[in-house]
């Protein structure tokens, strides 16, 4: 029945389900993180109040927003199921929407290139999945070859690397470098360069593709020695090394840092200034001259001061060796000689050579090693004494003191021969025998008290039979200066001519003024045919530089500039 104003209400009910999509991921995907946002849409004929998400049934959470949503969601590695639905303002519920999602767990790989080189594909700083196996395979860049690969997987020589990917794995490959520095060049000396000094600097330049880090030079294969830098041996110095006379070798290698060790340059110079290995330095100093004791010839004092520059003398007596060596040489290079000389042995000292053939062989040996020559014809110095007839009327202006090879001066063979000492008979000590030198003893009763050997004549050890007994240069020990028979075996012509001593203090004197009217020239030392008494250091002996006895040889000295 129709009241009064009746109001009726008709009231219908909304059946329709909304609906919902996932739109970021698809079922099936891959993904590489533990934690994914997942968003969608979702749609209603009346009102979308609320979508709801949940992965592999671990509870529904709410997304944030409706029409378009979006939620974050915890994977486990493997499938995941992602689903979703929505709800309209009806409380109708949409079908669920289901993805199959594959998380993988990944992490970023460091790709290191230790030397010079590529790999490809290049997976540095990307994002790998852990548990997979991927593949690197290396190429190396010019003048490197590929070495190893290494880090966090099993070290192997193989150019194509298989490894699998873990968590934060690091990898290197490496490159070797194969090229050689280049030879190392060598800027002084030069080629057949003429040196005059005991040591030499020696400088040079070396280069390679990735740097050069030792130069090793080595003189005369002496050993290797490491030359010094300030710019990474791109000049570089070795310092102070020792020259030989004659011919030297130097030699020179570079290293870079992977050990590759270039050729080894050489370079051949001439040492023409440096005394011979058997040249002993006689150091300046000062001495007492000549003896006023026994047997004190009128001509062997006053005694008087000398003071001597250093020079080099021979070590030994002239060899009958080194004599022919220089003989031959000097006869093939427009020499002539008085006389041949003669030796009982290579290595006994050269006799019957006559003072002029000693001149002229001491000139014949500085050509011979590129010398200077000692000996000329007049004072100009202009002409070399080749011909023993050039030294007739040689004076002391003839000589060039500070040029090779000459025959010492008196004062010079007593300082040298007195090794150091003062005061004494010989060069050893005040007493002689023959274990110190070969010399005749005197018939006894005529014996002096500081002979000291037994029985009288020649040396036992060298009366063989064979004239003459001479003894090897070597054979006894040497004096305080390592100069071997300055007593004994043989005497050895000096420069000077003969002349009376002076009381007064000298300075390296070279002789008394050439006097042709008495033109003796002096011979010291004593010889295996002389009594001990006449083998004192200060005895002086003398005789016509003509004279070629078969007891005088020579032995020479050298300026130390040289």
């Amino acid at each position: 029945m129709m009241a009064s104003n009746l109001t009726l209400q008709a009231t219908f009910m909304d059946t329709n389900r909304p609906t919902v999509s996932i739109t970021n991921l698809v079922s099936g995907q891959r993904v590489s993180n533990a934690v994914i946002t997942v968003s969608g849409k979702a749609a209603d004929n009346w009102q979308v109040t609320g979508v709801n998400v949940q992965a592999n049934y671990g509870g529904w959470t709410s997304a944030v927003g409706t029409n378009n949503w979006s939620a974050r969601l915890n994977l486990t590695a493997g499938t995941n199921l992602v689903q979703a639905y929505a709800v309209d303002n009806s409380g109708n519920v949409s079908l669920t929407n289901t993805i199959k999602i594959n998380y993988v767990p990944s992490s970023p790989l460091t790709v290191q290139i230790v030397g010079a080189g590529s790999v490809t594909p290049n997976y540095n700083g990307a994002c790998l999945a852990i548990g997979s196996t991927y593949m690197m395979t290396a190429t190396a860049s010019n003048g490197f070859a590929f070495y190893y690969w290494g880090g966090g997987v099993t070290m192997t020589t193989n150019k194509t690397l298989t490894f699998t990917m873990s968590s934060n794995l690091s990898i290197t490959a490496n490159f070797r470098d194969v090229t050689k520095p280049a030879m190392p060049a060598i800027t002084f000396p030069v080629a057949n360069q003429k040196w005059s000094n005991a040591t030499i600097t020696v400088t040079g330049k070396a280069s390679d593709n990735v740097g050069v880090t030792d130069v090793g030079v080595q003189i005369n294969n002496g050993g290797w020695v490491a030359a010094g830098t300030i710019n990474g041996f791109a000049n570089w110095t070795a310092t102070n090394l020792p020259v030989s006379f004659g011919t030297n070798i130097i030699q020179a290698y570079a290293m870079d840092a992977a050990g590759n060790v270039s050729p080894t340059n050489v370079v051949r110079f001439v040492a023409n200034g440096v005394p011979g290995p058997n040249m002993v330095l006689i150091p300046a100093g000062s001495f007492t001259m000549g003896t006023d004791d026994e047997p004190a010839w009128w001509e062997d004092h006053p005694t008087h001061t000398v003071n001597l520059s250093a020079f080099y003398m021979e070590k030994y007596d002239v060899t009958y060796e080194l004599w022919q060596q220089v003989f031959n040489w000097a006869v093939a290079h427009g020499y002539a000689f008085n006389y041949a000389g003669t030796g009982k042995a290579a290595n006994h000292p050269v006799l019957r050579v006559d003072w002029f053939d000693c001149v002229a062989w001491c000139n014949a040996r500085s050509e011979m090693e590129g010398r200077v020559p000692a000996y000329y014809t007049d004072a100009t110095q202009t002409k070399v004494v080749r011909w023993t007839s050039d030294c007739g009327y040689l004076t002391n202006d003839c000589v060039k003191w500070h040029s090779g090879y000459r025959l010492p001066t008196e004062a010079e063979w007593e300082y040298a021969a007195r090794g150091g000492l003062s005061g004494q008979r010989f060069p050893w000590g005040n007493t002689i025998s023959w274990s110190q030198a070969n010399y005749r003893r005197d018939i006894p009763g005529y014996v002096p008290a500081y002979d000291l050997g037994t029985g009288w004549g020649f040396n036992p050890a060298f009366t063989n039979g064979v004239w003459p007994y001479t003894s090897p240069v070597d054979y006894f020990a040497p004096n305080g200066y390592g100069l071997y028979d300055m007593a004994g075996n043989v005497n050895q012509w000096c420069w000077d001519q003969w002349g009376d001593y002076s009381s007064a203090s000298q300075t390296d004197p070279h002789g008394p003024s050439f006097d042709p009217t008495y033109a003796e020239r002096m011979y010291r030392g004593g010889a295996f045919d002389w009594y001990g008494q006449a083998c004192w250091t200060a005895i002086r002996s003398s005789s016509s530089p003509g004279m070629n006895n078969g007891d005088v040889g020579l032995r020479c000295v050298l300026p130390a500039g040289q």
